[in-house]
């Protein structure tokens, strides 16, 4: 018995590529779902967490690949759930400022670990030399295309 998937398919870099991803972003979103945050939140959240500083809308969206929109209605949903508070940039008003609040900073040690725990069975049909070798291709690929 056959996955179902066209053999083209099944042997295309991008096709197992987006495949993979989407199988991941299904595993973030239950992995995080007690949390109430999406794969997009905590992006924003380990940023935050990792620059120690307020960072603005352009600079969330550059790393999430979304555009001004939808991080605009994301950091809102944030902000109504007491992850993150926004303030108007003090050299630019029209600029606001993104930061963490307490909330975030409390969580923080309970949700790396249960990410860790949860992708720790998934991840380990590889080798440690092998999802470093997997990082380091996908990494590369990225700068490519970016």
């Amino acid at each position: 018995m056959g996955t179902g998937i066209p053999s083209f398919l099944e042997n295309a870099v991008g096709f197992n590529i987006y495949r993979v991803s989407l199988l991941i972003r299904r595993e973030l979103m239950k992995a995080l779902e007690e949390y109430d945050i999406t794969p997009e939140q905590w992006q924003v959240l380990v940023s935050l967490w990792e620059e120690q500083r307020p960072m603005n809308q352009q600079e969330i969206s550059r790393i999430t690949l979304r555009d001004k929109h939808t991080v605009s209605r994301m950091l809102a949903r944030m902000e109504r759930d007491g992850w993150v508070a926004r303030q108007s940039s003090a050299e630019d008003r029209r600029s606001q400022e993104v930061t963490l609040t307490p909330k975030a900073w409390q969580n923080r040690e309970a949700m790396v670990s249960r990410l860790l725990g949860h992708f720790e069975p998934i991840l380990g049909c590889l080798e440690k030399p092998e999802q470093d070798v997997l990082l380091g291709l996908l990494q590369r690929l990225r700068s490519q295309m970016e």
